[in-house]
């Protein structure tokens, strides 16, 4: 099950190793920033690591995007029935959510244009949509 982060073939041997190479450090929190992870990203596929950004969760980056993004005054676009998280990270930046309309449980180009305003600062759009599970192709 994708959603609980289960599967029937059991824990990675590599998985495993890991953490019992971590076992000793439990009790340690992690670097928050996620250096060593940037580093590994950035060596890895060649860009800065300073241009990536880790974090616990999707809530903890979209509350990270929204505040980074949106204060007082500003609008978000979330779709009607986007990820509850767009509405809420952008209340909690002081931003006002300007929903877009949906057709068949899709956001679609035209919809989200039409509610854009001058204090349009960031649109959330989740493809595949969560919690409904529709997309929008190439052409939306």
């Amino acid at each position: 099950m994708l959603s609980s982060n289960e599967t029937p073939l059991g824990p990675s041997p590599d998985a495993v190793c890991a953490y019992h190479e971590a076992a000793e450090h439990l009790a340690v929190y992690p670097d928050g920033s996620g250096a060593a992870l940037r580093a590994v990203i950035g060596c890895a596929y060649g860009p800065n690591p300073v241009l990536f950004v880790c974090s616990a969760d999707s809530d903890e980056l979209l509350n990270l995007l929204a505040h980074a993004f949106v204060g007082p005054g500003d609008e978000a676009i979330p779709a009607v029935h986007g990820f509850l998280v767009f509405r809420t990270a952008t209340l909690s930046a002081g931003g006002r959510p300007v929903v877009a309309v949906e057709y068949n449980y899709t956001p679609g180009v035209d919809a989200i244009l039409r509610v854009v305003t001058p204090r349009t600062r960031i649109v959330f759009l989740a493809n595949p949509n969560n919690p409904t599970g529709t997309y929008a192709s190439v052409g939306i």
